[in-house]
């Protein structure tokens, strides 16, 4: 998304790799990620959002659907006093933030500023080698724990290592890092993505994706702005 850049970090952040891509890399329950990978880039559709666990504050939400090839989508992010929300129908690009606009901006299929995302070029939300990185040439030690219903996967990292990767270039001491995969043991997917950290400050961020398959095969809908 171009216009976001300049307002909102990526918590999920997507999968910049260094030189550590070069090679392949295993772990305990590896396969576990790599399945709930594939079928997140199956799905047509789904709802996911992003919470900061420790305020209790929603960061950012997506609705997405195929039509087609097509990517039909109602996306919104939250940080820093503004409410940037993003609609596409596959045709149109709406776009509005909040409190600076007080109408959506529009841009055409074929004009300047429009852009789109299908199955072939994908929205890093739709993209489950984007989405559920697992940074495993960091890896330092993975443990699996179950309920009757989930299988629990946590990744703790080489921090040394964990800097090789590009999407790390802008954390400055980072003493710990680790990752949390809940996956849904009959299907397979990944239904819940933990991301936490601690900055050599004492700053402690724990950010959780929610991941839901939409059922709803209808294109997605523009959300009404008060």
């Amino acid at each position: 998304m171009k216009k976001i850049k300049s307002l909102i970090y990526i918590i999920i952040v997507c999968l910049g790799l260094g030189s550590c891509a070069a090679q392949e890399y295993t772990y305990e329950g590896k396969e576990l990620v790599d399945r709930a990978r594939e079928n997140h880039t199956a799905f047509e559709g789904a709802w996911i959002t992003v919470n900061d666990h420790i305020d209790n504050f929603p960061v950012q939400s997506i609705e997405y659907q195929f039509q087609g090839e097509v990517m039909t989508y109602m996306y919104s992010a939250h940080i820093d006093g503004k409410d940037y929300y993003e609609y596409n129908n596959g045709t149109e690009l709406n776009y509005i933030t909040l409190p600076d606009e007080t109408e959506w901006s529009f841009a055409s299929k074929g004009s300047e500023g429009y852009y789109s995302y299908s199955k072939a070029s994908r929205h890093y939300f739709a993209d489950g080698e984007q989405l559920f990185a697992d940074y495993a040439a960091a890896v330092s030690g993975s443990e699996i724990s179950e309920t009757d219903t989930q299988t629990m996967l946590t990744l703790s990292y080489d921090l040394e290592k964990l800097k090789k990767y590009s999407a790390f270039e802008a954390y400055e001491g980072l003493t710990d890092f680790s990752v949390l995969f809940s996956i849904d043991k009959e299907s397979g997917n990944c239904i819940r993505y933990d991301t936490k950290y601690t900055l050599s400050d004492g700053t402690e961020e724990w950010y959780i994706m929610n991941v839901f398959e939409r059922t709803d095969t209808g294109a997605v809908e523009r959300v009404e702005i008060e």
